[in-house]
């Protein structure tokens, strides 16, 4: 799993900051498997049926409707699962710069 985060992080610049904890949980509740990264759209452009990273954990997932939204400066996300949502909830100006 931590090699898995270390891709994560290398394929944004090492600019992303995400929850190592939930980066190893989510990789093995939420995340979608073998996703070409070409396939990966930004969390701006996400819309249900897409691939996106969560802003929180860093796994690359299916948006569905039940996905979870979050709101920030005006800016919506979704995220991998409810408990990525509470962090971001907890301390958006942790995550905020990961909502891209």
């Amino acid at each position: 799993a931590f090699t898995a985060f270390f891709i994560r992080k290398s394929t944004c610049n090492n600019s992303c900051d995400y929850n190592n904890k939930m980066s190893m949980v989510c990789e093995f509740s939420c995340a979608a498997k073998d996703v070409d990264e070409s396939k990966v759209v930004a969390q701006s452009k996400a819309k249900i049926g897409d691939f996106t990273k969560c802003p929180i954990s860093g796994v690359v997932f299916n948006v569905t409707e039940q996905s979870t939204k979050i709101n920030y400066n005006g800016k919506t996300a979704f995220t991998c699962c409810s408990t990525c949502a509470e962090i971001f909830n907890q301390s958006p100006q942790e995550y905020a710069s990961n909502i891209n």
